[in-house]
């Protein structure tokens, strides 16, 4: 279906304080390019384009890339379309409106009116064709203006059919997902992908469906915050070292890429729970506080107690994320010895155990007593049985039945809180009050929304 794109791959460095903080970036076959509004991602796909439209007028762009690669066109919701673009966008509204592959007389017939010759009619026709076989029967045509011809599927097949010339066409695509539906976003996700084997595809998105499954260095996050604006990518390098570490993307990691900050848990329990947590405490301060969503917090389990890699991979060196990490006591070791990794001044081999808290607090990592059930069972047991009663009668029968001793009273609720992980954890942060939540849990809320006010006022200076 056309040449493959691997000799399309470029990349370029940036040395213009008024555009971006010195940076060096690869573009992937398929690159996707995320940040909040008024970061500068539109710019960047703006400078890109007239980078490889014209070199030689912005010297403050070196793009390194193979000769094969040209500027297919830039392909956005406020784009308008050149006359001969025009005539093709119609011809390929009506083939996708009649859902059946265009006749060549049609296809003639457009060839002509815009002044195409004998070759490169065939060759119109063959891209046309192949285009439209990309996107299927389903053709998104969606434009909130009405006007199908300005609709991102439109313009690229468009774009795509008139790019006649020799070598590999680079296409920036500024928010294809604009106006679609989540399943219609997955549909062009995934024409895009397929696309990106005879195409170059740069293209910046609001939407975590865009994502899904693409390779981590896939992923260009422009980040104007900090004392230069700059782009985070993370290198092949960083994956590879990374075995335990997903190569793709699930749905929470894309998720959390949009974040202002991600809140690392260990597992479900905790993912449950902390919004509730939060709702609470934080209505106590903000009497329009309604969820952790509002903040732009993502709460990301990691489904175990390894927070090395997505320590990285939020890091300054990763994609800049501000973090907050609540864990068990048992982590405590491995939690300090990542961050001694990655943090110079933290010279400290074991300092012991009251020490290496305050030292893991003062970087926002947050240890609990005992792991979540424990904690809550040993601190507050009046609540857990109160719990057990309400919402778990048949156990709490079992249980008053079956232990003698408050020791054996406490084993069995335990197995009963573990057993029922999910429903037990989101009965408890509904009964629990304020003072009744661990001191690790209040502090990380709290140290979460301290970083998201300051994201929040950072962003109103822009």
């Amino acid at each position: 279906m056309g040449k493959k794109n691997q000799q399309a791959i470029f990349e370029a460095s940036f040395e213009t304080p008024s555009a971006f903080a010195e940076n060096k970036v690869r573009f992937s076959p398929f690159t996707a390019i995320i940040g909040e509004n008024l970061s500068g991602k539109s710019k960047l796909l703006e400078e890109i384009s007239n980078a490889l439209a014209s070199p030689d007028d912005f010297p403050y762009i070196r793009l390194h890339k193979n000769k094969l690669a040209e500027l297919g066109g830039l392909v956005c919701e406020r784009e308008i379309l050149s006359e001969t673009e025009k005539k093709v966008a119609s011809l390929v509204v009506e083939v996708a409106q009649k859902k059946r592959k265009p006749r060549k007389t049609q296809v003639e017939q457009v060839a002509d009116e815009i002044g195409l010759s004998y070759s490169e009619k065939e060759r119109f026709f063959e891209r046309l064709l192949e285009a439209i076989e990309f996107f299927g029967r389903h053709i998104p045509l969606t434009s909130h203006k009405g006007d199908f011809t300005q609709s991102i599927s439109v313009q690229l097949i468009t774009k795509y059919s008139l790019f006649l010339k020799g070598g590999i066409p680079v296409f920036l695509i500024e928010e294809p997902e604009m106006h679609l539906h989540p399943q219609s976003q997955m549909h062009i996700r995934k024409v895009l992908l397929r696309f990106s084997s005879v195409a170059q595809i740069l293209m910046t998105t609001h939407s975590p469906y865009m994502l899904v499954g693409l390779p981590w260095h896939w992923i260009l996050k422009v980040n104007p915050f900090g004392i230069k604006p700059r782009i985070c990518q993370i290198s092949l390098d960083f994956i590879s070292k990374k075995t335990e570490f997903p190569k793709r993307l699930s749905a929470e990691l894309a998720a959390s890429l949009f974040a202002r900050v991600v809140f690392l848990v260990e597992g479900e329990t905790e993912r449950i729970a902390i919004p509730i947590f939060a709702s609470k405490m934080l209505k106590d301060q903000r009497s329009d506080f309604t969820d952790l969503v509002e903040l732009s917090v993502q709460v990301l389990p990691i489904h175990g107690n390894n927070f090395r890699p997505y320590l990285h991979l939020f890091s300054e060196k990763g994609f800049a994320i501000p973090w907050v990490a609540l864990t068990d006591s048992d982590s405590a070791e491995n939690l300090y010895r990542t961050l001694r990794s990655m943090v110079s001044n933290l010279t400290e081999k074991t300092p012991g155990r009251r020490r290496m808290r305050s030292i893991l607090q003062k970087y926002n990592c947050f240890i609990m007593q005992e792991n979540f059930e424990k904690d809550f069972l040993y601190r507050n047991p009046t609540l857990v049985e109160l719990v057990a009663r309400k919402y778990f009668p048949e156990d709490w029968k079992l249980i008053k039945a079956q232990s003698k001793s408050l020791k054996e009273r406490k084993a069995l609720l335990l197995r009963v809180m573990k057993r029922n992980k999910p429903r037990f954890a989101q009965a408890l942060a509904t009964e629990a009050r304020i003072d009744e939540i661990p001191p690790a849990i209040r502090k990380a809320i709290n140290s979460i929304h301290q970083l998201s006010l300051k994201k929040t006022l950072d962003n109103e200076t822009i």
